[in-house]
């Protein structure tokens, strides 16, 4: 009777306000009645803080009609509501940054993306640890960047980091003397500066287990010694991971049975990527595929 969700690397990436991977259909569910009106406000905000960050660098910006024709277009009706529940006090965001990394049940290990030989967390608690102060180490940054002005309660990760190095090339411009720490721009950027550092977080990292995808592209031959010895680490009998190369969505073994790819669609919406939706089941150590159409043995303990 026990549901756990696990982080995957699109819940990592809506903490950070990274919206890329977003379904513009998802935006029009949040829009409300006022949408229009919170897209003209967050605009007229953006718009003015841009000109001032300019002024703060020594560059010069001017929020026209095409600029602002522009900025709408990439922030649909929804898009600010979107925003705000993906932040630390929304009511997506909040659920998200609660959610573990990984877990292991039963000598098995639940992992979206996967796990590789160099990671430096060989426990669950540890990883999942980490992930949560790397999250929260953001969500400080971004509330400081927020009251020092330099970013909007709407930035990004990307937004931030791009901003840290356009305040940091102002202040290296400057003589000497003005670059000490007693210059309040400097102790400001150096607060943050480790931001600089976010995708090698192993929430963002491509070898960290929200987005490694070795389990699903390794050659099997050239690499089983390796996934032996990640398995033998973590001290599992296999790992299920929820993150695959997309080249086929079907659940399915590799390494002799001891890592399952579980990456499929769970829609038959025409207007998706198509797929049969399907589930993993284990019973007694032994485990089936259920799909619409009946449920099949996979591994026969």
């Amino acid at each position: 009777g026990e549901v756990i969700v696990l982080m995957g690397n699109h819940e990592a990436q809506n903490i950070l306000g990274e919206f890329r991977g977003v379904n513009p259909l998802a935006y029009q569910s949040f829009a409300g009645p006022d949408s229009e009106l919170r897209r003209r406000q967050v605009w007229e905000s953006w718009s003015t803080w841009r000109v001032q960050r300019a002024e703060a660098v020594g560059e010069t910006f001017e929020a026209d009609s095409e600029t602002e024709a522009q900025w709408y277009a990439a922030h649909p009706p929804g898009w600010v509501e979107y925003a705000e529940s993906m932040g630390p006090d929304g009511v997506y965001g909040a659920w998200l940054r609660s959610l573990p990394v990984a877990v292991e049940i039963n000598d098995v290990l639940f992992v979206h993306g996967g796990v590789n030989q160099q990671i430096e967390d060989r426990e669950v608690a540890s990883m999942n640890r980490r992930a949560i102060e790397e999250i929260k180490r953001f969500d400080d940054h971004k509330a400081l960047m927020i009251a020092e002005g330099l970013c909007l309660p709407t930035s990004s990760a990307g937004e931030m980091v791009n901003i840290i190095n356009q305040e940091a090339a102002f202040l290296n411009s400057l003589d000497d003397s003005e670059r000490t720490t007693a210059n309040p721009r400097v102790a400001r950027l150096l607060q943050v500066y480790d931001l600089n550092q976010w995708k090698s977080w192993s929430v963002l990292d491509g070898k960290g287990p929200l987005f490694f995808r070795g389990a699903a592209r390794w050659p099997e031959e050239d690499h089983r010694a390796e996934m032996a010895a990640i398995l033998e680490a973590f001290d599992v009998e296999r790992i299920i991971t929820g993150q695959s190369d997309g080249r086929n969505r079907l659940i399915q073994t590799r390494f002799d049975n001891r890592v399952l790819l579980t990456s499929i669609d769970m829609t038959d919406d025409p207007e998706g990527r198509g797929g049969d939706p399907a589930a993993l089941e284990i019973v007694g150590g032994d485990y089936f595929v259920v799909t619409m159409h009946g449920r099949d043995l996979l591994i026969d303990n």
